[in-house]
């Protein structure tokens, strides 16, 4: 399970003979609790009721329930859903970059409409006055802040979200009710994202995906507040995720052990192996399973982008550590290097083959032996 520090979205070793895919990890986290005290600019108009289609107050009742929740947190959700709902907005009226013809999308409306009902009545009840405001180009302040991602961990009991709240700052049954939404949300725009994908050029798939990853982005950090104050919703959610682990086939054993052979003999240092070792027990903290071994995959680099940040970094290509179920893998591709069993998985042609992985500034590099 990845470290949900940012969003990232990283293009990886082709595994299946295709073209290069991207692989999307949903990641979000937080540093701090403050919110600064800049004024929101009313403009009298909400981005998720103009991406639903609906006019302020209209189309949707008032939330059965109200949100518990301090106000620095509830800006942070308005700011985060409003940005993707202003993303989604520019999905539906079909702009040229990212969509051909103009036909509004039903579908994006939906994705808009959820997050209106599950994440911003309840928390306009609680906070009526922000009701009607644009908020999503609120300058970037400490509860945006995220760690820089890094490879590996420590073990020094820093918070997996890089910050602290208070249940009294967020009521438990709000968290719960909040990330049912999110995820609502999530799943919804997930198979639009995929439909898109099938139906566009390739020519034209990257634009798409980056306009498509600052959604699914979005609609993660919304999740951030609830599983700092509740870790334990965090932990449920991964061991729910490794349940769904898909089975090993033939197909993806063949895939794995291609893309092994073209790692050849890789050497780990000490280094490595600690950061690889520390990653493993990061993982169990956060309720992973104890069959998930670690990989070594190299990764054609990506971009990544935290909750306060407006643009995406590029990551450079190299060596990424990783995590899989052993029941994914088949055993003869496994290794086993001072006592931690590792994949190792290279692209074509091998970059890998013959080097040492060694840890360095927070990530795996690459050496000469």
């Amino acid at each position: 399970m990845s470290d949900r520090a940012a969003f990232t979205r990283r293009r990886a070793p082709n595994l299946t003979g295709d073209a290069a895919r991207w692989i999307l990890a949903g990641v979000a986290a937080l540093a701090a609790l403050s919110l600064g005290a800049a004024s929101a600019r009313p403009v009298g108009e909400d981005p998720c009721f103009l991406a639903a289609g609906a006019e302020q107050g209209a189309g949707l009742p008032r939330a059965p329930w109200r949100a518990r929740l301090d106000r620095d947190v509830a800006v942070y959700l308005i700011k985060h859903a409003q940005r993707a709902c202003h993303r989604l907005e520019g999905l539906a009226r079909g702009d040229a970059r990212f969509a051909e013809g103009g036909s509004p999308d039903a579908g994006l409306a939906a994705v808009a409409g959820l997050l209106r009902g599950g994440i911003l009545e309840p928390v306009y009840r609680s906070y009526p006055a922000l009701r009607g405001q644009d908020l999503s180009d609120r300058p970037t302040t400490a509860l945006d802040a995220t760690p820089v991602p890094r490879q590996g961990g420590d073990r020094s009991g820093t918070p997996r979200f890089g910050l602290m709240i208070r249940p009294s700052r967020l009521a438990r049954p709000t968290a719960v009710r909040l990330l049912r939404a999110a995820d609502g949300a999530q799943a919804a725009f997930g198979k639009i994202a995929a439909d898109r994908l099938k139906s566009t050029d390739l020519a034209k798939a990257e634009e798409l995906i980056r306009v498509l990853s600052d959604v699914i982005a979005e609609i993660g950090f919304i999740s951030s507040p609830a599983y700092a104050a509740f870790p334990d919703l965090w932990r449920a959610q991964v061991r729910r995720t490794m349940a769904e682990t898909p089975p090993r086939t033939a197909a993806s054993d063949a895939s794995f052990r291609k893309a092994a052979r073209a790692a050849g003999i890789v050497h780990v240092s000490e280094r490595a192996l600690s950061a690889i070792r520390c990653m493993l027990a990061l993982s169990l903290r956060d309720g992973g399973s104890r069959d998930q071994l670690a990989t070594i995959v190299w990764s054609k680099g990506g971009q990544a982008r935290g909750p306060g940040d407006t643009a995406w970094k590029e990551l450079p290509p190299g060596p990424q550590m990783g995590l899989y179920s052993r029941r994914q893998i088949p055993p003869d591709i496994i290794r086993r290097i001072g006592g931690v069993d590792i994949v190792f998985m290279d692209d074509d042609p091998p970059r890998m083959a013959g080097k040492t992985i060694d840890f360095e500034n927070g990530r795996l590099v690459l050496k000469e032996p």
